[in-house]
């Protein structure tokens, strides 16, 4: 936990520094103090300089990593094991996330009663059906979201996007046509979080099922708190 911990913290630190490093070409030239010609600027011919500072960037994350893994060494969220190079996500290893049940249809709102394909929804005033992943009673899930939501753990968004997805792929529906629209947070709390967790699994999603992505046709007027939330 510690390690991942600091490797967010760090992570949101060394991405001020990226900002602040990729400046445009001629401000790098300005500061090495010489100005480069202008055919030099274009896009078909990087200068060396920008590519120097890329390399020295990339070489920096891999040190940070390196030293975070020898002093802090990964484990998993779930089984509190070491994770290894070959897991595909940095905070459950790969076991621990493929032994999360995921259901294989969608559920009426009302009443959480299961709807097989070609059935129709038993709460006719409902206006959508609820497709759930997975449990929240799962002990990893719950860690899962729980980092996610409120320790503000961008990492734990990945594999919680990989269930969605899976779960998805799985149904016998043809989602053709359809948008993904992600449920926003109010400004104030998105300012204090500093992202939206819905729109990192709508992203997902979107990438996974090739949807396009409406991201600004709702907007949060009520503020919730944590409790409500």
């Amino acid at each position: 936990i510690k390690r991942t911990v600091i490797g967010e913290a760090r992570a949101g630190c060394f991405g001020n520094n990226l900002r602040d490093l990729y400046r445009s070409r001629a401000d790098i030239h300005a500061q090495a103090g010489r100005m480069p010609p202008a055919e030099q600027l274009s896009k078909k011919s990087p200068c060396h300089v920008c590519l120097q500072y890329t390399l020295y960037i990339s070489m920096l994350a891999r040190a940070k990593n390196l030293v975070l893994d020898m002093l802090f060494p990964r484990t998993c969220l779930a089984c509190e094991k070491g994770l290894s190079t070959s897991d595909a996500h940095t905070i459950i290893c790969d076991a621990c996330l493929t032994a999360i049940p995921l259901y294989d249809a969608v559920h009426c709102p009302t009443c959480m009663r299961r709807i097989p394909q070609g059935e129709e929804l038993c709460h006719p005033e409902a206006k959508y059906v609820l497709a759930g992943a997975t449990h929240y009673a799962h002990s990893a899930v719950q860690k899962l979201i729980w980092q996610m939501k409120y320790e503000n753990w961008l990492s734990a968004a990945e594999p919680v996007g990989a269930l969605l997805t899976n779960y998805l792929r799985k149904l016998p529906h043809d989602f053709t046509g359809y948008h993904v629209v992600a449920v926003p947070l109010h400004k104030n709390r998105e300012w204090k979080r500093g992202f939206n967790q819905a729109a990192l699994l709508g992203g997902a999603v979107s990438k996974a099922l090739y949807l396009p992505v409406i991201a600004k046709n709702l907007v949060r007027v009520k503020e919730k708190t944590t409790k409500e939330d």
